[in-house]
């Protein structure tokens, strides 16, 4: 199978203690064949905001220059927009997540489309509902 199998370290890209740096998380080159990060609401506006815990859009970028620094390709390990698609999704939370996939070479992007409420493991969370519209802003 060497050679079929391809490993993926994947970060959530959120925020971590003082002294903590993505080099105490990773296995080492050896053991990585790609870099993956979780995009959610890292990307929108508000997550800049201090009382933010779940990580902002620069903590993405810390992650994807990591992957770029070791020579490992990129990828979009799993994404949706947080509180599902509104009325301004394409440009708060569309647009920022393409415009990082352009400027970091991102080679896979893997989007999840789902009404997050209809599984009661995550009813309630805030994920809301993430399908596209075929005929929405976004859809086109």
């Amino acid at each position: 199978m060497q050679g079929k199998v391809l490993f993926v370290w994947h970060s959530w890209a959120a925020p971590r203690a003082t002294g903590v740096s993505l080099d105490d998380f990773y296995p080492g080159d050896g053991h990585v064949d790609w870099v993956g990060v979780s995009i959610f609401q890292q990307v929108f506006p508000a997550a800049a905001d201090a009382w933010y815990w779940a990580g902002d859009a620069g903590s993405v970028e810390e992650v994807l220059d990591y992957a770029r620094g070791r020579g490992k390709p990129t990828m979009i390990a799993e994404s949706a927009p947080f509180g599902g698609i509104g009325v301004d999704t394409w440009h708060t939370w569309f647009v920022p997540v393409l415009d990082l996939i352009d400027r970091h070479d991102i080679s896979m992007w893997s989007y999840i489309a789902c009404d997050w409420d209809s599984q009661p493991m995550w009813r309630g969370v805030g994920f809301g509902d993430t399908r596209i519209p075929a005929g929405g802003a976004v859809g086109r």
